[in-house]
């Protein structure tokens, strides 16, 4: 697990709330300020708001302490406000860190820091653990299902648009058909058929006219009277 000998105060996890708060750090989670997006946004308003402290403490960190293998523990009761850190990796001479010492110009920066975000904490050597620094955590399997569903949701209405798009842009088999059907109405009342009944009298009506025509025989005398012999 990555080890740090480090050198400042411990931030408590409720005041960084109220500075979160009271900031308007939107961005910014309070829970754990270690990760790198994170740490930056505290450090950017820690140097806007108080930018004579933060010029004499360039090396200024923010920690945490986290053992992954927690699973009952939310949050850590508090982080770490820092000027040095080491990072220890098989062993370390304390006393030899700490006789590099700190200046007074830095001590008395961080002690004002100090008093402005965590008033009555303690200043010294901390030895810190973090069992992971990044706190990577793997997506959520319902917002992956959220998102498989987006992306049917969106294919779908892609897939509507583009029929949309080619109804519009040439005309359809179903409007010709209809404007044949009604052509072949118009032409029907136009033209109506027959009666079959009718058409049967017609022709017979018309062959016993021919018959009848077809009869050559003289028309009988016509009868005189007895006055006229």
């Amino acid at each position: 697990m990555p080890t740090w000998l480090v050198h400042g105060f411990r931030w408590p996890r409720i005041r960084i709330l109220y500075r979160t708060l009271l900031e308007n750090l939107d961005d910014c989670s309070p829970s754990y300020i270690m990760t790198p997006a994170v740490s930056a946004l505290y450090l950017e308003n820690f140097t806007k708001t108080y930018p004579e402290i933060m010029a004499k403490l360039p090396s200024l960190r923010l920690l945490e302490q986290y053992d992954p293998e927690d699973l009952v523990t939310k949050e850590q009761p508090y982080a770490y406000v820092c000027d040095q850190v080491h990072e220890v990796k098989l062993s370390v001479d304390i006393e030899e860190i700490r006789g590099h010492g700190v200046t007074d110009e830095a001590w008395t920066a961080l002690m004002d820091l100090r008093d402005q975000i965590a008033v009555g904490q303690d200043i010294g050597w901390f030895v810190v653990i973090n069992g992971d620094p990044e706190r990577w955590a793997p997506p959520l399997e319902t917002d992956e299902e959220e998102d498989s569903e987006e992306e049917e949701d969106d294919d779908e209405r892609e897939e509507e648009g583009e029929d949309a798009d080619r109804e519009r842009s040439q005309p359809s088999g179903i409007n010709r058909s209809s404007i044949t059907s009604k052509i072949d109405e118009s032409a029907g009342q136009q033209n109506p058929r027959k009666p079959r009944g009718f058409r049967k009298w017609f022709t017979r009506s018309k062959r016993s006219l021919n018959s009848r025509g077809g009869d050559t025989s003289a028309a009988p005398p016509i009868p005189t009277t007895a006055s006229s012999q």
